[in-house]
């Protein structure tokens, strides 16, 4: 029973010791996005890896790295499933515009499309001036993606 006890402490302790978290500046952006976004209208969600915004029917995430502090480097991203209209040989037609014209990197997963905008930024205020871009350039990717 002993054994037991200090076998599930250790583990429990490895756990804690190799799990990520943000770190102060990481939580305060974190926050103060998540402030900014629930103003721009989007319905936010707190994940592990950074947020979960919800406009309408789509869904967004913004990702935050947890490597990065000053500057911190985040992903704008929306996932697009395939159905009948949108084929992986569509996607593959035109991932040349999205990673040129758009200014949004596309890449195929098994069952669906990645659009993701990405960016170094050194503050909430420096991610708000840019976040309207970053917007815009996935949805008019969407926009592409789904005529």
């Amino acid at each position: 029973m002993r054994r037991l006890y200090f076998t599930l402490l250790f583990v429990f302790n490895c756990i804690i010791a190799f799990a990520q978290d943000y770190n102060e500046i990481q939580n305060a952006f974190r926050s103060d996005a998540a402030k900014y976004l629930n103003s721009e209208g989007f319905s936010v969600e707190y994940q592990d890896d950074g947020l979960k915004l919800k406009s309408g029917d789509a869904v967004y995430y913004l990702e935050i790295s947890k490597e990065d502090t000053k500057p911190l480097y985040v992903r704008f991203r929306r996932y697009v499933k395939y159905d009948s209209s949108l084929t992986k040989a569509k996607a593959f037609e035109n991932l040349n515009d999205f990673n040129v014209k758009y200014g949004v990197k596309a890449f195929c997963l098994e069952n669906a499309i990645v659009l993701s905008a990405e960016a170094y930024v050194q503050d909430i205020s420096t991610f708000e001036y840019i976040f309207g871009d970053m917007y815009r350039q996935t949805q008019s990717a969407y926009d592409l993606l789904t005529e």
